[in-house]
């Protein structure tokens, strides 16, 4: 959660009916207003976005520049919902996964820097979304609300966020201070990739590599194979699972979700946390708690 901070851009996307507070504007106007303070020349924009086709099209451009060298900070004024994702002032919707696939690619563009700051209600549900094992990261750092938030919580949290990440222009303290803030009905979700990778790889190790688990589907798969006319020995089947395990699959899934097949010269960052996780995972072998 340490990385610096870089982005060369703020863009601030609203879409809010007529009647509402442009929570958008306002929070556009205070990060300019802080960027000037501190010295910077950063430009910040602000969009007005009625439809989920409109947002559509305005990332795809934020993309192309992503691909020319442009970092963009993106901040996301809207409603929510838990289940369908984001809605917008025309009633259109567009789903967390489909928000995931767009954010994928301007992610691998920075190379694995794209903050993206989700100030609409139930938008932690989107985190549910940053560890799809068939895609990259749509992101490298995460915020937004636990459930329903008003439009006075998100202005307040995003103004303690904003004015201590422009300054201190890493993750630490901005991280741990909107996580300590609470909503009446909930809390902030602060996470980055790192920190999600690491939990969700240990959760699947702990659940799906138990050796109860691993038993199963080799099990599973010895049947399969005699089905279809073979009968090898489950100890050749179990040698061909193992050795998958420990060389292949664990090493997929990490280079999937940090897009090291679409951007190689980033292995040298985050292999740190791929030993770790390995020394984390012969560990629990050792202690019976899954294969090693």
């Amino acid at each position: 959660m340490g990385y610096p901070v870089s982005f060369t851009s703020v863009v601030v996307i609203e879409s809010l009916e007529g009647f509402e507070v442009k929570t958008g504007e306002i929070t556009a106007g205070f990060i300019a207003s802080q960027l000037k303070d501190l010295g910077y020349t950063t430009p910040v924009e602000y969009h007005k976005c009625d439809s989920a086709l409109e947002f559509k099209h305005m990332i795809g451009i934020l993309e192309k520049e992503a691909a020319s060298g442009a970092r963009p900070l993106i901040h996301i004024e809207s409603h929510g919902d838990p289940d369908e994702g984001l809605e917008f002032s025309n009633g259109s919707v567009l789903s967390w996964g489909e928000l995931a696939n767009l954010m994928v690619s301007i992610n691998l563009a920075t190379k694995f820097n794209l903050i993206v700051c989700l100030s609409a209600c139930h938008a932690a549900n989107f985190l549910g979304k940053m560890g799809d094992v068939d895609r990259p990261c749509p992101c490298r750092a995460l915020i937004a609300p636990h459930k329903e938030m008003s439009p006075s919580e998100a202005m307040f949290a995003f103004r303690e966020f904003y004015s201590n990440l422009l300054q201190a222009r890493t993750f630490n303290s901005s991280i741990e201070l909107i996580e300590g803030l609470k909503t009446e009905d909930g809390f902030w979700i602060a996470e980055t990739a790192e920190g999600w990778f690491r939990f969700t790889s240990r959760q699947f190790v702990l659940n799906q590599c138990s050796i109860p688990e691993v038993k199963k589907r080799i099990l599973g798969i010895h049947k399969k194979v005699k089905e279809a006319g073979l009968n090898p020995k489950i100890g050749e089947i179990k040698k061909e699972f193992m050795i998958h395990y420990r060389e292949v699959m664990f090493q997929e899934l990490f280079n999937t979700f940090f897009g090291l097949h679409s951007v190689p010269e980033l292995r040298s960052e985050f292999e740190p946390l791929f030993y770790e996780l390995k020394t984390w995972i012969a560990e629990k072998g050792k202690l019976g708690l899954c294969v090693h």
